[in-house]
């Protein structure tokens, strides 16, 4: 990631996600009754957010930039209200490159969220792919699979809040049917911070250790995040390719730890 793409995405924390928070909150106000959230602010706040777009050469598309902010005026003219429509904006939504950082301010539902309103959010990610994705596509293709492994970088409260792992088209509210999958972003990095929270229920409801007979301590329990990341990027390469092999690997690329153990992956990463 060059310093350019770094100072894009320090912007987009600073800038976007800021403005779309103030948005956020602005509406609840004014369905609230409170006193802040007068149409003046929240057309104000729609505003910033498309100043704060605008600057997101690097991050988006120019296609991605025109429409996002088109949508948002198109929705500003509606009084923002009811759910909004953006179909321009979801069809200009990219599937990032290997190395690529990419971001998207729109309406979005979230899977596994706790929160069921749409809203409009901002969120920025990287595309990191896994060392065994070339060898495990290869040996399982699939032409028409959109998978992208990212890290969620900097993300609005709505995104922050939850546990959703995935962003797809189907997930931005649109006026016309969505045909095709063009992208699907996966934050796997937010597995971690899931996996200890689910550990740690797991402890207080069955006590210390494994919960299952003939184990004192549980395997995983010591994962740490880039293996969890990984980890969890081969289970959505392998779910989103075919299961048919094109051919059968060259070498295992599997290897337990210790007899009965858990595995790793052979990678130049820490895997």
């Amino acid at each position: 990631m060059g310093p350019r793409t770094v100072a894009k995405l320090l912007e987009f924390e600073q800038n976007a996600v800021p403005a779309v928070n103030r948005l956020r909150q602005l509406r609840s106000e004014a369905r609230g009754g409170s006193p802040g959230g007068s149409d003046e602010e929240i057309r104000l706040a729609v505003d910033a957010v498309c100043a704060a777009v605008e600057g997101l050469q690097g991050l988006m598309t120019a296609r991605q930039i025109v429409a996002t902010c088109a949508d948002l005026r198109t929705w500003q003219a509606a009084g923002c209200e009811g759910v909004p429509h953006f179909d321009s904006t979801r069809d200009a939504v990219p599937a990032p490159e290997d190395g690529e950082a990419a971001a998207f301010v729109g309406p979005v539902t979230l899977p596994n969220s706790d929160r069921h309103d749409v809203h409009i959010e901002a969120f920025s990610v990287i595309r990191e792919d896994p060392d065994s994705t070339p060898l495990l596509q290869a040996t399982y293709p699939h032409p028409k699979a959109v998978f992208q492994s990212t890290r969620l970088l900097s993300a609005s409260r709505g995104l922050r809040e939850g546990n959703c792992v995935v962003f797809f088209p189907e997930n931005i509210p649109a006026a016309t049917r969505c045909t095709d999958q063009n992208f699907a972003w996966f934050f796997f990095n937010r597995h971690t911070e899931i996996y200890a929270h689910t550990l740690a229920i797991t402890e207080r409801l069955c006590g210390p250790g494994s919960p299952f007979a003939g184990e004192d301590e549980l395997v995983s329990a010591d994962v740490g995040a880039e293996d969890t990341y990984q980890a969890r990027c081969v289970w959505g390469t392998c779910t989103t390719t075919s299961t048919t092999p094109a051919r059968a690997p060259s070498t295992s690329t599997w290897r337990s730890r210790r007899p009965g153990g858990r595995g790793s992956w052979r990678s130049s990463r820490s895997t």
